[in-house]
């Protein structure tokens, strides 16, 4: 899209996305709990983050 309606939606309500994760079908789907650390930024589309899982 060229306007990243979601984007501008999701930030807008003070939430964040997170895409192009891998081997999700690893995590049982009950049980486990993710951490997602992220990188302070201002003004800003987006950005890069470190995402665990623990079980």
């Amino acid at each position: 899209s060229a306007t990243f309606e979601v984007h501008v939606r999701l930030l807008g309500a003070d939430r964040y996305g997170i895409e192009n994760l891998a081997n999700l079908a690893t995590i049982p789907p009950r049980g486990a709990q993710i951490f997602v650390g992220l990188i302070p930024w201002e003004r800003g589309s987006g950005g890069p983050c470190r995402v665990l899982a623990s079980w």
